[in-house]
Order: structure tokens, then sequence, then C-alpha cells
């Protein structure tokens, strides 16, 4: 049997606030996530986490030192910091990737994607873009 977890024990285990619930089923919270890669690296983002169907994070988002292989799950808008280094992303795979970040924090391998850079709606609302070159 699966045991279901509800979506009020996912906002506690990730400390996030609910603001509001959209039309459309999607959440806007408040808070900052940490996908932590310290105890086993993540391919994606958590299935729990997935589940929450956030739309707006007001707060930060960081996924830095997994082995993601994609956004999918992310939420659409992130109204603080999105901070994604030391991972194994390539240059085109960034499905998922949020529409909407006030600050961006990636890897050059990110920030230089071809199909970042056409994802028109992404770049013309990223306040700011910073390059890091992991040494």
């Amino acid at each position: 049997m699966v045991k279901q977890i509800s979506k009020r024990s996912v906002l506690a285990k990730y400390n996030l606030k609910l603001m509001s619930v959209n039309n459309d089923g999607s959440i806007n919270v408040r808070g900052h996530i940490y996908i932590n890669a310290n105890t086993k690296p993540r391919l994606g983002i958590p299935s729990d986490l997935k589940s929450l169907n956030i739309h707006t994070l007001e707060g930060n988002f960081f996924c830095s030192g997994n082995k993601l292989t994609n956004f999918v799950g992310c939420p659409i808008e992130i109204l603080g910091n999105f901070i994604c280094l030391n991972t194994k992303l390539t240059n085109e795979n960034i499905k998922g990737f949020p529409v909407q970040v006030s600050h961006l924090y990636v890897d050059r391998t990110i920030s230089n994607s071809k199909t970042l850079i056409s994802h028109k709606t992404a770049v013309e609302r990223i306040n700011t873009i910073n390059d890091i070159i992991n040494s």
C-alpha cells in the first residue's frame, strides 16, 4: 500500500507557508527550498516537492551539488534567488526551468545554454544572471 503524504506535511517538511491556492490548483508559498545533496545527490526535484505544484515561491531555491537532469517540478516563479551550482546539467537540459527568477546563480554551462537563451520569457524576467565558474 502506498502511503499518501498530505500537502500540509510536505509544506511542514520544507518549512513553507501556504500563501494562496490558484484556480488551476497550483499554490503560492513563502519560504526557502533546499534540495540537500549532502546525503544523496538527487537526479531530479523530489517527488513530494513536485506534488505541491508550486507556482510562486516567495523566497530562495537552492539545488546546488545535486546531479539534476532537469528542473521538472521546480516552482514556475521564484521571487528570490535561484542557486544551482556544481550540478551535472548539460547545456540543453533545462526542462522545467522557472519562467520568472529574481536573481539567478548558475554554472556557466547552464547560463550559456542555447535553450535558456532562446527561452525568451525566462531571460526577459531574470533581473540578474550571475555566472560562476567552478574551479
